[in-house]
C-alpha cells in the first residue's frame, strides 16, 4: 500500500507539471483554443496503457533471440504499445479539427504522456519509490515523442493535400508507426544505462523545442509586416487544408497588402467576405477589399464599396481597422492618410446594419 501511495503521488505530480505546461501552450496559441482537448488526449493515453494490461495473449507468443534483445523489445514493447497509443490518438483526432502541425505533434505527445503516467504508476507500485522517481524524470518524454512521431506520420497526410496526389502516401502513417516502434525498442534495449539517460533527455529537448517552434510558426500567429513572406508561406500551407476559412483568407489578404501584392490582396479579401457569415465581419472584410482596390488604383470602385461597408462598422471596429492598417503598411503614410480621409467622411449608421439586406459580394 505504501508503494502505491508514493507511486501515485509521483505520477500525479508528473502529470500536473506536464499538463500545466501543455495547458499554457494551448492558451498562448494564436487560435486561443480551449484546453479541454489536452485532458481528452491525456486520458486516452491512460486508456491505451490499460489496454496493454488486458493483452496477455499477445505476450504469450515466444520471440527468438535474447529476452532483452532488440527483437524481444520490438515485439514486447515497441509494436503493441505504439499500436494502442496510435489507435487512441487516431480515434480522438478523427473527432477534432486538427489544422496545423502543432495540433498533430502536441496531441500525439499528450497520448504518450497519459500512457507513461499509468505505466510509471504500475512500475512504482511493483518496484518502489526509487524506480517511480527515476521513470518520472526519464520515461514520459520518451513515450511522448514516440507517439508524436507516429501521429506525425498520419498527420502529414491529413494536412497536405498535394502529398495525397503522390503515389505511396498511404504508407506514411505506417512508416511513422514503424519508426516509433523501432525507437521504442532501441530505448528499451539500453534501459538502465547511461545511453538511455542520454536518449530520454534528448527526447525531452526535442519535444519541447518542437512544440514551442511549431507554435511560433502557426499560420494563425500575429506576424509583423517585416515577416510577411514567412506569414504568406505559413498561411498558404494552411489554406491547402482549409481553402474556405474566412479567417485565413483575411490574414492572407493582410500580408499580401504588407508585401505590396495588391491584386492578391483583392482576391483574398473578396473571398473572405464571400465566406464570412456575420454581417459585421463582411462589412470589415469588404472595407479591406476596398482598401486593396485603392492600393491597386481602382479608386472609383473602392469608394463605392467603402460607401456601402464602412457605415456598418462601429467606432471600435474602425479603430481596429486603422491600427491594423498602420501595422501592415507602416511605410505608406500617405496612403493611410488617404484611406482615413475617405472613411472619416462616412458616418456610423448602426440602423443600416440591422435593417439593410446582406451586402453583395
Amino acid at each position: 500500500m505504501t508503494n502505491l501511495i508514493l507511486s501515485l503521488s509521483v505520477a500525479t505530480l508528473t502529470a500536473f507539471i506536464w499538463l500545466s505546461w501543455y495547458r499554457g501552450k494551448e492558451l498562448e496559441h494564436p487560435r486561443q483554443r480551449s484546453p479541454r482537448w489536452v485532458y481528452a488526449y491525456f486520458l486516452a493515453g491512460i486508456v491505451a496503457a490499460l489496454a496493454i494490461v488486458f493483452m496477455p495473449w499477445y505476450f504469450d507468443v515466444p520471440v527468438p533471440g535474447h529476452p532483452d534483445g532488440f527483437l524481444a523489445m520490438l515485439y514486447g514493447a515497441g509494436i503493441p504499445e505504439e499500436a494502442v497509443k496510435f489507435l487512441a490518438f487516431y480515434l480522438l483526432a478523427r473527432k477534432e479539427k486538427l489544422r496545423e502541425p502543432f495540433d498533430i505533434i502536441s496531441r500525439g505527445a499528450l497520448v504518450g504522456l497519459g500512457f507513461a503516467i499509468l505505466e510509471n504508476l504500475l512500475y512504482g507500485q511493483t518496484f518502489g519509490l526509487k524506480i517511480a522517481l527515476g521513470r518520472a524524470f526519464l520515461t514520459p518524454q520518451a513515450h511522448m515523442i514516440y507517439t508524436a512521431i507516429a501521429a506525425a506520420g498520419w498527420g502529414i497526410t491529413r494536412l497536405d493535400r498535394e502529398l495525397r496526389r503522390e503515389r505511396g502516401w498511404q504508407g506514411l502513417p505506417l512508416l511513422g508507426y514503424g519508426v516509433a516502434a523501432i525507437f521504442h525498442a532501441v530505448n528499451n534495449v539500453v534501459a538502465g544505462g547511461f545511453l538511455m539517460v542520454i536518449l530520454d533527455l534528448s527526447s525531452l529537448i526535442l519535444l519541447v523545442l518542437a512544440i514551442v517552434r511549431l507554435g511560433e510558426r502557426s499560420p494563425y500567429k500575429r506576424w509583423e509586416a517585416s515577416e510577411a513572406g514567412e506569414a504568406l508561406a505559413a498561411i498558404d500551407r494552411a489554406l491547402l487544408e482549409e481553402g474556405r476559412n474566412a479567417g485565413l483568407l483575411y490574414r492572407r489578404g493582410l500580408y499580401s497588402l504588407a508585401s505590396g501584392l495588391w491584386t492578391e490582396a483583392c482576391v483574398y479579401f473578396d473571398g473572405a467576405a464571400a465566406t464570412a457569415s456575420a454581417e459585421s465581419a463582411r462589412a470589415m472584410l469588404r472595407s479591406w477589399y476596398a482598401t486593396a482596390l485603392y492600393a491597386l488604383g481602382e479608386r472609383e470602385e473602392g469608394k463605392a464599396i467603402f460607401d456601402d461597408a464602412w457605415p456598418r462598422l462601429s467606432p471600435q471596429e474602425r479603430n481596429a481597422f486603422y491600427k491594423t492598417l498602420a501595422r501592415m503598411m507602416p511605410a505608406r503614410k500617405a496612403f493611410r492618410a488617404e484611406i482615413r480621409d475617405i472613411t472619416r467622411a462616412l458616418a456610423w449608421m448602426p440602423e443600416r446594419l440591422a435593417a439593410a439586406p446582406r451586402m453583395a459580394s
